[in-house]
């Protein structure tokens, strides 16, 4: 797992931390095929909300996995 060894580059290896991190970003990888199938094929399989959340859900996971990654 690449972050585990980001962690403990930074000496911030947790077992528990990089669990989580790692659900986490695999939760977001689910969430662009999601948000690959709304936006591409037939139109409107997605309400113009649900995108955005998507979206911003995304965005999210990036912004924090940065944070980790500088932060440490």
């Amino acid at each position: 797992m690449k972050i585990n060894y980001l962690l403990a580059r930074y000496g911030a290896h947790q077992n528990s931390f990089a669990e989580f991190v790692d659900a986490d970003m695999q939760d977001v990888m689910k969430l662009f095929r999601v948000f690959n199938e709304g936006t591409h094929g037939s139109a409107g399989k997605f309400s113009l909300n649900s995108l955005r959340s998507i979206k911003a859900r995304v965005e999210g996971a990036i912004r924090f996995l940065s944070t980790v990654i500088r932060g440490i």
